[in-house]
């Protein structure tokens, strides 16, 4: 499977069943940032009053957090996906980066609709936006590589440790939790072997 198809496969099924079965669908990947940044802005903007020296505080706080989540979410994802999906991988030939690079695009997408929104936001806040503004894609894209590269780690070092865990159980059995087995212990040239089910020579 070309890589281009495989990763357009990927992210189209990430979305089918990541709002399969929500009512509210993809209105709730939307809300959800909005709720949480409403907690943020009054328990640290107006409570704390941590926000009275920083220029339009809630623009600066919904943007961090949008950011914040798209890296959290492309890393979470990232780090099972090897391992969640190793049945297809055993089963099917496609370049397996793809696998955790659907995530990180299927998040990307959310990340730019999302900032479709806050870009309403910051017209209603009445934001004066500095000529500055137009590098921010570049900032965008760092953040797509750092998410990506740490996703690429999580997900081989997840794979280590998953096969590392290993049933200590199953190291040593008894020949009574296998019935019917029949077990030969051979010392040969200082070595030990077990046969089961045979006998060793």
């Amino acid at each position: 499977m070309h890589a281009a198809a495989a990763l357009r496969r990927f992210v189209i099924t990430d979305f089918k069943l990541r709002y399969q079965g929500s009512v509210l669908g993809y209105l709730w990947s939307l809300l959800k940032p909005l709720v949480m940044f409403t907690i943020l802005y009054v328990v640290f903007g107006l409570v704390l009053r941590l926000g009275d020296s920083v220029p339009h505080y809630p623009v600066y706080l919904l943007l961090g957090l949008l950011l914040w989540n798209y890296f959290t979410e492309v890393t979470s994802v990232g780090l099972r996906s090897i391992v969640e999906n190793g049945e297809l991988i055993r089963k099917l030939s496609f370049p397996r980066y793809t696998i955790v690079l659907a995530g990180s695009v299927s998040a990307f997408v959310n990340l730019g609709i999302s900032l479709l929104v806050f870009a309403g936001f910051v017209v209603v806040s009445g934001v004066d936006l500095h000529w500055r503004t137009v590098f921010f894609p570049l900032i965008l894209l760092e953040l797509f590589v750092l998410a990506i590269g740490v996703a690429f780690l999580l997900s081989a070092l997840f794979v280590v440790a998953s096969s590392a865990v290993v049933d200590p159980s199953s190291f040593v059995r008894p020949p009574a939790a296998m019935p019917g087995a029949d077990f030969t212990f051979v010392v040969c040239d200082g070595e030990f072997a077990v046969g089961v089910g045979h006998e060793l020579t």
